[in-house]
């Protein structure tokens, strides 16, 4: 059986569920529920408000955060895509890339994560970032 899944991340008028890389910092990572296995179709992101940056965006199997995390380079799911002020960055594989999630949560051993990392060059404000994630997975059961 093909499962297809979405995540959104935006402020649709009344839950605001933007990314946001607070003031004074020039990165977030954003975990996202997955199955362990599965194709990437989609990413899509854009900054929704804050002053305009550039910015770098990763999809990543691993949080590559902590003592012993391995290095970004070899957890990227696809390679760095490059967002310019004011546009936005749109991945689309219409075979899908493949991933697998590398850790599970500590507290549910069943739940995987993909990391959504941006990262801007400098940063004063908070800026705010809306994101689609399109994957699909086979079901085996």
């Amino acid at each position: 059986m093909l499962s297809i899944s979405q995540r959104l991340y935006y402020n649709d008028g009344t839950a605001d569920a933007r990314i946001v890389i607070p003031a004074g910092q020039t990165s977030v990572s954003t975990a996202i529920p997955v199955p362990r296995t599965g194709l990437l179709h989609r990413l899509i992101v854009k900054q929704n408000a804050g002053p305009s940056v550039g910015a770098t965006v990763d999809l990543l199997v691993h949080s590559a955060s902590g003592t012993g995390a391995p290095p970004v380079d070899i957890v990227k799911v696809v390679q760095s895509q490059t967002l310019t002020a004011g546009n936005a960055v749109f991945y689309s594989s219409d075979a899908g890339t493949p991933f697998r999630a590398l850790v599970a949560t500590s507290t549910n051993s069943q739940q995987y994560y993909l990391y959504l990392k941006i990262t801007i060059s400098a940063q004063g404000s908070a800026t705010y970032w809306d994101a689609a994630i399109v994957w699909r997975t086979v079901d085996l059961y």
